[in-house]
Parts: C-alpha cells; sequence; structure tokens
C-alpha cells in the first residue's frame, strides 16, 4: 500500500509488521499482487500541505506548516485487518476472491479515510492540523475553503 500526491511521488509505508504479514498472507491465500495507491493528482500544492515548507515567489515566501493528511492511522490498521479477515472468510467459504478485490475494497476504505481527516483537521498520527492564516484571520477550516485537494484523493490498483 503506498499513498502519494501525482499517486507516486509520496510514499507513505506500512511499517506494521503484524499488518504487513496479513496482507502477505492474504495474497498468498487469494493469489496474485495485492496492490493499491492511494493519493492525489493535485501536484502544485499536495506536497507541501503533507510535509510542510516554503512557498510562494521570491518576494512574497511563506512557511506552510505539515499538515498531513495521506498514511495509515492506528483506526486505519484496524480496518484494514477486518477488511482482510471478511475477505479471508469470504475466500474460505467458496466465494471466488481475487487480490484485486481486496484491495479495490482497501482502496475505497483509505480514499473514504483520508479525505475524512480535512473534516476532523487531523493526520493519521491524531495530531490537529495547524491552522491557516484564513481560518485564523476569517474563521473556517484549513483545506477546506474550495476541498479541492479533499476531492482529489484517489486509489488505484495495480
Amino acid at each position: 500500500i503506498s499513498c502519494g500526491t501525482g499517486m507516486a511521488d509520496i510514499q507513505i509505508k506500512i511499517e506494521d509488521a503484524q499488518l504487513l504479514e496479513a496482507l502477505e498472507g492474504l495474497r498468498e491465500a487469494l493469489g496474485g499482487s495485492i496492490s493499491v495507491e492511494v493519493g492525489t493528482n493535485v501536484d502544485d500544492y499536495a506536497a507541501i500541505h503533507q510535509f510542510g515548507g516554503q512557498a510562494g515567489r521570491r518576494d512574497k515566501r511563506v512557511t506552510i506548516p505539515a499538515r498531513p493528511y495521506l498514511g495509515v492511522s492506528d483506526e486505519d490498521s484496524t480496518e484494514l485487518f477486518a477488511i482482510m479477515n471478511d475477505h479471508l472468510q469470504r475466500a474460505w467459504s467458496g466465494e471466488r476472491l481475487t487480490g484485486a478485490d481486496v484491495a479495490r475494497a482497501i482502496g475505497r476504505y483509505l480514499k473514504t479515510s483520508t479525505q475524512l481527516r480535512f473534516r476532523a483537521q487531523k493526520g493519521p498520527d491524531g495530531k490537529a492540523w495547524p491552522p491557516s492564516q484564513r481560518v485564523l484571520a476569517r474563521g473556517g477550516q484549513t483545506l477546506r475553503l474550495t476541498s479541492r485537494l479533499r476531492n482529489s484523493i484517489t486509489y488505484a490498483v495495480r
């Protein structure tokens, strides 16, 4: 599973050994590959919000704090285990499933989970995002004025 802007630019690796083991076991049980990428194609500002950094023209540089939206939270890991378990149970019951079926279910879940972070204003680590200058001045929610970034979140099964 990878998460990224441009569907490959940012790689968020899953380091949970149990989750990786479960994915491998599921891949072996169903045969074929389980690969899903979650990300955005809004290249002009997706990475700056994920990681933070300097933005703007030379005469008007601003520092944008990191507001991570891509990644796998502890809650996501729990749900991913449930999704994989459900697919394993269905496969053992005789339903014909493939790795792509599992990848699509995981992709749908992670897309929704990532989009909900924009409402919660929190990263996958549970930490609140720093408010934007617009929010400090006029109210509202950070990265929600047009929801362009949130609405661009998608997934691809490979």
